[in-house]
């Protein structure tokens, strides 16, 4: 009897230390940093929205929803443009300064980026 019963105080004692001695569980919480996506339509003819602010480092999409071709093109500086954007086709940027830009097809369509 004395035999199982150090026995027992002995098992407890190693199931108690294992316990003690086990890893913690890891942290099974997912951190999904997404990054902001903004889009601009271009249907009808226009910009929507026809002015946009975003977080530097942001990621624009312009949509062309029109028939015909676009482009998105810096009014100060004509040669940051996003070449011809084809009937439900889309042109991507990285938002990295603010400008005003137009569609060199059509000059009347003109938009806005704000980057803060």
């Amino acid at each position: 009897m004395a035999h199982t019963k150090a026995n027992v105080i002995i098992v407890s004692l190693g199931l108690l230390l294992m316990s003690a001695c086990t890893s913690p569980q890891p942290n099974t919480e997912i951190t999904n940093k997404t990054k902001t996506i903004d889009t601009v339509l271009i249907q009808n003819m226009v910009f929507t929205p026809d002015s946009i602010s975003v977080s530097s480092g942001s990621t624009v999409v312009f949509i062309n929803k029109d028939m015909v071709d676009h482009t998105v093109t810096d009014q100060a500086d004509t040669s940051h443009s996003s070449g011809m954007i084809h009937s439900d086709s889309a042109y991507t940027l990285k938002a990295d300064k603010s400008f005003n830009y137009y569609c060199m097809i059509h000059p009347v369509m003109k938009g806005k980026l704000v980057v803060h």
